[in-house]
């Protein structure tokens, strides 16, 4: 009996040692979400300014009308579509990340909902634009790498499926973020003067 009173208590504190412990890695996971969604913002933000200051210091650089009308079509375009991806990726902040059913709900919208397929075509509109921008201002090469790595696929399903087959709230935002980055350092290197 006190062998099996003692085994019990073993146990007891056995298993309240790796709750204590599933508590803790639980909130370092959550903490370094935390940090990374916070780094993700402070990067996002720079890129949007270093692009801004690119933006108005090509159209103050006396370049001709048509480049202009190239440079306000490419800006007017980035602005719609990163709200656009802002939008979604607002809706991905609000949903936990390991839930299973959220991480479901997640791959649906990207892979089956049209999400994936939008992404796809603002990435794909904003590396023409960027494109025949560079042609105009001799930075071709700094723009073809958004096709070399981020469109890196030949359809947009193939795209689709390397990207979202297996996605979670999180990794969405993550994506989300790198396209974003992508889409203002390939639209600010295509500009004059950079």
């Amino acid at each position: 009996m006190s062998r099996l009173l003692c085994q019990l208590s073993l146990f007891c504190l056995i298993f309240l040692s790796c709750n204590g412990i599933a508590h803790s890695i639980d909130d370092s996971v959550k903490n370094g979400v935390a940090e990374a969604k916070k780094t993700l913002r402070q990067e996002d933000e720079q890129v949007r300014k270093e692009y801004r200051e690119s933006y108005q210091a090509a159209i103050h650089h006396g370049s001709a009308p048509a480049l202009q009308k190239m440079f306000r079509d490419l800006d007017s375009t980035i602005t719609v579509r990163t709200r656009y991806m802002d939008s979604i990726s607002g809706e991905m902040s609000f949903l936990a990340d390991k839930d299973p059913t959220n991480m479901e709900y997640t791959k649906i919208l990207f892979l089956y909902k049209g999400v994936g397929d939008t992404l796809y075509a603002t990435l794909t509109r904003v590396n023409d634009l960027a494109r025949t921008i560079a042609l105009q201002t001799g930075h071709t090469s700094t723009v073809d790498s958004l096709r070399l790595t981020v469109l890196n696929q030949p359809t947009v399903n193939a795209w689709k499926e390397q990207n979202f087959s297996i996605l979670d709230p999180f990794t969405a935002m993550a994506l989300l973020h790198v396209f974003t980055y992508e889409i203002f350092q390939v639209s600010k290197a295509c500009l004059p003067g950079m």
